[in-house]
């Protein structure tokens, strides 16, 4: 049965995306992460960090300005700092959506792949078959309406433990847990929704189709 392709992607894409496919293997569809949606992802990740790092410099130029005001390196260097720590996060705005423009989502008849790129730019690609497909979920976005988000094929849950110590004590005064998760499938689709009965479709091959 002959599918097509919905999502318009550039003849590069179209050419590497066939260059993965095995003999027999049919592309259903295609698509690339949203742009906006990947900025808006990243500002809500650094939101908390920044606005820590605008308060400290902020207080740091209210208490120190006058040594500003006279070069004193004392008061210069960590509003300095805290500026270029400020800046950076701002700065990998384009980093971000450099990277979803380079990531590309694929569905066959036998899988779902992912093209992502590495550090300098060389694409890893990632399959999940239908045994992965199975479990996948839809995660609809807070902001871009209720057909947008994450169809997540996997997930990560990292825990981070800092123990506080006070001097002498050899058990800790106090503990946190942080917990961090990260996600993965075909992730920031303006129209996720669109392709899920292609996915329970792919989900649903028989074991020796894959």
């Amino acid at each position: 049965m002959s599918t097509t392709v919905k999502t318009v992607l550039s003849d590069q894409w179209r050419r590497r995306i066939a260059r993965e496919l095995e003999e027999d293997e049919e592309l259903l569809w295609a698509g690339q992460p949203d742009l906006t949606m990947a900025t808006v992802r990243y500002l809500r990740l650094i939101a908390p960090l920044a606005a820590i790092l605008l308060f400290m410099l902020v207080m740091v130029l209210w208490i120190g300005w006058d040594g500003v005001r006279t070069g004193e390196m004392g008061s210069i260097i960590p509003a300095g700092l805290l500026l270029i720590f400020l800046l950076g996060l701002l700065f990998l705005i384009p980093r971000q959506r450099w990277k979803a423009g380079k990531t590309c989502y694929a569905l066959s008849s036998r899988r779902a792949l992912v093209f992502q790129p590495r550090l300098l730019g060389k694409l890893f690609v990632t399959s999940y078959f239908p045994e992965q497909l199975k479990h996948a979920r839809f995660e609809p976005s807070r902001w871009f309406g209720p057909k947008a988000g994450d169809w997540v094929f996997r997930r990560r849950t990292t825990v981070t433990i800092t123990r506080y110590y006070n001097q002498g004590i050899p058990t800790p005064v106090r503990e946190e847990v942080a917990r961090g998760v990260t996600l993965y499938g075909f992730l920031m689709l303006r129209n996720a929704l669109a392709i899920e009965s292609l996915i329970g479709r792919v989900a649903n091959e028989r074991s020796n189709d894959i």
